[in-house]
């Protein structure tokens, strides 16, 4: 079996709350985006609050810990592979990478936030998110690659 996961570089002495460039799109720009719908008073707090999808991208040393934890497998390769940059027909226009991001949070995460606060405010939170990558389109562009841990899993 193979495995592919976001992963993180090992660093010594950083915490697992240090995700690093995951935290950019998975985290800040998004949360950003859920306070810009509060401000505007289109959901309250709570609605946020109540919005949880955890990421978690482990390094190599934790994603081996967990396998060898359990004993049902034996890993037979394990890596860390850095991710391309984000695949943008105009990577030269911040409207393009806008777009590109807000589909990938759509793709990702649209069915969880629609359900949570509806279609229309999640249109409107997707939105927000795309209006952010656009601003922030250069540093996303130079460095927006995510490592991944690639595993090749055999049945112990």
């Amino acid at each position: 079996m193979f495995l592919v996961c976001m992963g993180r570089p090992s660093s010594a002495g950083a915490a697992p709350v240090d995700q690093g460039r995951v935290r950019l799109l998975f985290g800040d720009m998004f949360q950003d985006s859920w306070h810009d719908l509060v401000q505007e008073g289109l959901i309250d707090v709570e609605q946020v609050d109540s919005f949880n999808v955890p990421v978690y991208a482990p390094t190599m040393e934790e994603f081996r810990k967990v396998v060898d934890a359990d004993g049902s497998f034996r890993i037979n390769r394990l890596e860390m592979v850095m991710g391309s940059s984000l695949v943008v027909d105009r990577p030269d226009d911040p409207g393009a990478v806008g777009r590109t991001v807000a589909n990938i949070e759509r793709s990702l995460l649209g069915a969880l936030v629609d359900e949570h606060i509806g279609k229309a405010l999640g249109d409107q939170l997707l939105d927000r998110l795309r209006r952010q990558a656009e601003e922030r389109a250069l540093e996303l562009m130079e460095e927006m690659q995510f490592p991944h841990v690639v595993c090749s899993l055999s049945l112990a």
